[in-house]
């Protein structure tokens, strides 16, 4: 019988090569063609009984006399070929190739592009019961005990078991970006538009801990503004404690709150104008600062008096006439009390707020000042710290009981609260009807389809819309 020698180190090699090189964008579809071809020729070859020897290494030589060993031998290489070509497509799949592919993010389709990860996992379980399934004949023949031994399973398995690793890394990747929506593809990157969301991304990558991920490039948005330091001139009676470090807050567009740092002091029990430098550095080094000034006067009476008569929804304000009694109407307001008689009633005296504050639900008002406990004037209330997100049908109820509690007023009348009527000023609550002469201003109602809609008309900022257009 013709003998045929083949070189099964330098298949081993090949195939174990192949196997460890199981990665998209690497495999080489000649070489594994090749590879399957000399596999093939061995097999063929038992099957032809024309193979006496076969060469392992240069020192060792198997040779094989008895048929059920040929056949024995030739079944396992079958099976390790198809193991072979199924691990080589699946992992070469065009679905797995584009994971992670910054065209695919843009697309925005990460529910797909999860979906094709299952697909490809569960073509990993199947490959991974098959293996399982093959058998390894031992026989009484040391030499081909240790060929079988050297053709070793755990080989495909191992590669699988990398893979379906590398499948959940994918996945954790691709939820994150679907749960944690701020971020934007720019010049072929993902560009993180804020520093918690690119911070927990690094985490999740340090847990992954793995370098052969198909991955894109990222990084965290330029910062080129430095915080902004919320913080107001206040005026406050002698004697009176004002907490400045409660008072103000400083924000910052992509790290978020950062520390405030304040310089400066002020005398409560000294009538007098005290300024107070604030300043705010965020993680990009960038420094912002403010200087407010808080005035200590002489403890006398409010130049301003307050009434909110509750089921007219009217806000007047008296100021001292020359006999120093509150008899002149200084301003008229229309506002929104709690529905259900849920602002209280009696005599309150106020406590000076902030520009903005935080709101049930959420929300955000402008220009608030504290009634009494969590009951407070303030603006209509916005989605967000952000002018131009005014909830404008809450604006259009003014002068109706439609609030929590909180007495609702537009931005200018409550900026004038803010700015006249310092923390003291006395307040009183009550229902009853609008003094002889007195009638509650008329508010504008903002159009649905206006293209301000997100604006209060009477917000004095230069930036509102509303202005621009009445001075045009």
């Amino acid at each position: 019988m013709k003998k045929k020698i083949i070189n099964i180190y330098l298949f081993l090699v090949g195939l174990i090569f192949v196997i460890a090189g199981v990665v998209p964008g690497i495999i080489d579809n000649i070489e594994y063609k090749k590879l399957e071809e000399e596999v093939i020729l061995v097999s063929n070859s038992l099957k032809n009984n024309s193979i006496s020897s076969l060469d392992i290494d240069m020192s060792k030589k198997i040779t094989i006399k008895n048929i059920k060993l040929e056949k024995t031998l030739e079944k396992y290489l079958d099976n390790i070929v198809k193991i072979t070509s199924s691990i080589v497509n699946v992992t070469s799949d065009s679905k797995y190739n584009k994971i992670l592919d910054i065209n695919g993010l843009q697309n925005d389709n990460l529910d797909n592009l999860v979906k094709d990860l299952d697909y490809i996992k569960d073509n990993y379980n199947k490959l991974s019961e098959e293996l399982l399934n093959i058998k390894i004949e031992e026989l009484d023949d040391e030499k081909y005990n240790e060929l079988l031994n050297t053709i070793n399973v755990d080989n495909y398995n191992n590669i699988i078991i990398s893979n379906l690793e590398k499948i959940e890394s994918y996945r954790k990747i691709l939820l994150f970006l679907k749960k944690n929506n701020n971020y934007k593809i720019d010049d072929n990157k993902v560009v993180f538009l804020k520093r918690n969301g690119y911070d927990d991304f690094v985490n999740i990558l340090n847990d992954i801990k793995s370098n052969n991920l198909n991955m894109f490039e990222f990084d965290l948005t330029k910062d080129l503004e430095g915080p902004i330091i919320n913080a107001s001139d206040v005026t406050i009676y002698e004697g009176t404690y004002y907490n400045i470090e409660n008072a103000i807050s400083c924000i910052d567009e992509i790290d978020g709150e950062v520390s405030c740092r304040i310089n400066g002091s002020y005398d409560r029990n000294k009538v007098g104008v005290y300024p107070i430098k604030i300043s705010a550095v965020d993680k990009s080094e960038i420094t912002s600062e403010k200087v407010i000034y808080i005035k200590v006067i002489e403890k006398a009476m409010s130049k301003y008096y307050m009434e909110i008569i509750r089921n007219q929804n009217t806000v007047i304000v008296y100021e001292l006439d020359n006999n120093k009694e509150y008899t002149k109407i200084a301003q008229v307001f229309p506002c929104s009390t709690g529905k259900n008689g849920s602002t209280p009633t009696g005599i309150f005296y106020t406590k000076k707020g902030y520009s903005w504050g935080s709101l049930i639900h959420g929300l955000w008002g402008q220009y608030y000042t504290v009634i009494t406990g969590d009951i407070l004037f303030h603006s209509v209330p916005y989605e967000a710290m952000s002018k131009d997100t005014l909830e404008w049908e809450e604006y259009n109820k003014l002068g109706n009981s439609v609030s929590a509690g909180c007495v609702r007023l537009s931005v200018a009348d409550a900026k004038w609260i803010y700015d006249n009527c310092p923390s003291g000023t006395k307040l009183k609550i009550y229902d009853g009807e609008l003094p002889n002469g007195v009638i509650k201003p008329i508010t504008l109602k903002i159009d649905e389809n206006s293209p301000f809609i997100g604006w209060d008309p009477t917000d004095p900022d230069i930036n509102n819309p509303w202005n621009k257009n009445n001075t045009e």
